[in-house]
């Protein structure tokens, strides 16, 4: 094996070792221990006896790879381990080997300088010559080299972010290495007798180190990440390596040993807590799960709703507690292998919660609605899930019920609307088969009452003026039911246009006059508008009729002399129209009812009063239909005001009306 292999594979078996610590554990140290103590005394003693030639230019001793090994080792360990512990433990060793080899030399000068043994090539001569200068160098720079390593890290990681720090490491190393190829022969030989030579020499093979143990350094900074970054938050004070009495160290070490076993004992308790404030929850199922599936935590909540006990399912798969299918539906499902660790992380990323059914130790089902929850460890990393869940059983219940109501609330709706559909059929139907006859009647009326059909003795005439007055009362139901039938269906078919209010009222002054004085001579009405346009949307026929039957409303209901008042304004955003009067008013009791149809208070219908009770309920079903509201501020004796609001809009002409 030629020298450049021993080499290649000497230093490939020491990259290795980095992986060894992180696997041992708590070992590392016993680890690194025996490492370095080997190194040291084999490799520094009987290894410098043969040479590796790497190139024809470049002859590397065994001992060299054994320093940059050792140098290697040792940072891998504080980076690990983040204390000083490992840098005391090569220190001892450097000194301690230092010691034993200076004595093997000692003796070895007697015991092997002898011509036959020099001349046989057995041991080569440096060996033997090895001085307590060349040992001593050798291991302060060791010790030095190492303190400026860790110095020039711990400078680094205060003032580097996390992302600029993987490079110093393997800068730091090189550079530690460098210095050590300039330095050991200028203490070694003095500024004085080294040569050019020898010092690139020394570079070369300090370089060929470099590379050879920078690549492993540099794959263990980025694959060990968290370690690396556990190490950076950790500050290392390094003056402990000098400073520090042993007496010291032991009692720092006891504090930390004693601090650990409080943390123990804490962090027990604190799981105890938990445990019983989870089990506490009798009426909720929790499990925790490791992330190969099996159950690590069974809640008693879960004991008395599943049956189970927790002996009979901790350390087993959920297979127990579902359907034999389960597992292979969800996946499917879901689009994830059907294994349970595939499936819980799939329930793991969905927000809410999800309805299943468990099956009881008896084999009954049970509904429950479970939501699943990744545990994460220190370093962010999967160790388990926990699922959490209430029996829903009740709450199925309550939803099917609700269902079934609002299933027959919807047939019974359902089945009003076709009432009332027939209903406004029938009204209009009827109302529009009496028209005609009506009329008639009417017509042949009013022939008799003007003696067109021959004279009339006074007992007949009185009987044509009960017939004329009934059939027009008859007409104005007639008329009111087809109003309120077209109000209620073809307005809201109908397409809304901008009316300007005041206009309107204006437009139907003669129209109120000639209604005051056939139906109340003794009242007065008086209709007043704003000087600006009163802008809305809405249909005109169906807004005439809402004025009209509101001032009949108040002429039929103001009995004697008095006034009704009719006024029109725009009240920030609402058109407001209001019709008061100095009639009889309405009784409290009566007022919510006051627009249903056929109503008729109960002092109306005392006085005799003549109407259909349908008036209001068309001025409410017209203002329903132009998105608008109605008020009614009334007291017995004292009168009523009834108060329209409707939506303004932009007024499609500025003109000015009347008052």
């Amino acid at each position: 094996m030629s020298g450049l292999q021993i080499f290649v594979l000497s230093s490939a078996l020491y990259a290795l070792i980095p992986v060894a610590i992180l696997a041992t554990g708590s070992f590392r140290y016993v680890l690194l221990y025996t490492h370095i103590a080997g190194m040291l005394v084999i490799g520094g003693f009987v290894g410098v006896a043969y040479s590796l030639r790497i190139t024809d230019g470049i002859e590397m001793g065994s001992g060299q790879v054994l320093y940059g090994a050792l140098m290697f080792t040792t940072l891998v360990a504080v980076l690990v381990g983040r204390d000083l512990r490992a840098v005391r433990t090569v220190i001892s060793l450097v000194v301690s080997v230092n010691l034993l080899v200076s004595a093997v030399l000692f003796v070895s000068q007697r015991a092997l300088r002898s011509e036959a043994t020099i001349r046989s090539g057995l041991i080569a001569p440096e060996v033997i010559d090895q001085s307590w200068r060349v040992i001593a160098t050798g291991g302060v720079l060791i010790i030095l080299e190492l303190v400026l390593l860790l110095a020039l890290l711990e400078f680094a990681k205060v003032r580097l972010r996390a992302a600029m720090m993987a490079p110093v490491y393997v800068v730091g190393f090189v550079a530690v290495l460098i210095l050590d190829g300039v330095l050991f022969p200028l203490l070694l030989l003095g500024p004085g007798s080294i040569s050019a030579a020898l010092l690139v020499e020394g570079l070369q093979t300090k370089l060929v180190l470099a590379a050879a143990f920078s690549i492993p350094l540099a794959g263990f900074v980025s694959a060990y990440r968290p370690t690396i970054a556990a190490y950076e938050s950790t500050p290392l004070n390094l003056r402990d390596l000098v400073f520090s009495a042993p007496s010291e160290i032991v009692h720092r070490l006891a504090r930390q040993e004693e601090e650990l076993t409080q943390a123990a004992d804490r962090e027990e308790r604190a799981t105890a807590t938990v445990t019983q404030v989870l089990d506490s929850a009798t009426d909720t199922i929790l499990m925790a799960l490791d992330t190969d599936g099996r159950i690590t935590h069974f809640s008693a909540g879960a004991e008395r709703l599943l049956g189970w006990a927790r002996s009979e399912v901790l350390g087993r798969g959920p297979d127990r507690l579902h359907e034999s299918d389960f597992w292979t539906a969800q996946g499917a499902l879901l689009g994830v292998a059907p294994t349970v660790p595939a499936v819980m992380t799939a329930h793991a990323d969905e927000p809410a919660s999800r309805e299943m059914v468990l099956i009881t130790r008896e084999g009954e089902p049970l509904p429950v609605s479970l939501s699943t929850t990744r545990i994460l460890g220190a370093r962010g990393q999967l160790i388990g899930f926990v699922a959490t869940g209430e029996e829903i059983s009740a709450r199925l219940r309550l939803r099917a019920a609700t269902l079934n109501a609002l299933s027959r609330d919807q047939e019974s709706l359902q089945r009003l609307q076709e009432v009332n559909d027939f209903k406004d059929s029938l009204i209009s139907t009827v109302s529009h088969e009496l028209r005609t006859p009506l009329a008639s009647i009417a017509g042949y009326v009013e022939l008799l009452e003007h003696g067109d059909l021959g004279d009339l003795s006074g007992q007949q005439h009185a009987a044509i003026e009960t017939v004329s007055r009934n059939s027009r009362r008859l007409i104005s139901l007639v008329d009111s039911l087809l109003t309120l039938s077209r109000v209620e269906t073809d307005l809201a078919r109908s397409s809304l246009v901008a009316i300007d209010l005041r206009g309107l009222l204006d437009g139907l002054r003669p129209a109120i006059s000639d209604l005051a004085i056939a139906t109340a001579p003794e009242v007065t009405v008086t209709v007043r508008t704003s000087a600006d346009p009163l802008p809305v949307l809405g249909d005109p026929g169906s807004l005439e009729s809402l004025v009209i039957n509101l001032v009949t409303n108040a002429l039929k209901f103001t009995v004697g002399p008095g006034s009704v008042e009719v006024v029109a304004s725009q009240e920030g955003d609402d058109i407001v129209l209001v019709v008061s009067d100095t009639g009889i008013g309405i009784a409290p009791d009566e007022r919510e009812r006051l627009f249903t149809t056929f109503f008729r208070s109960a002092e109306a219908t005392r006085r005799a009063i003549p109407g259909t009770g349908l008036g209001l309920s068309i001025v409410a079903a017209i203002v329903e239909q132009h998105a608008g509201s109605i008020t009614v501020d009334s007291e017995p004796g004292r009168g009523t005001r009834m108060s329209v609001s409707l939506p303004a809009v932009t007024p499609p002409d500025p003109a000015r009306g009347t008052d």
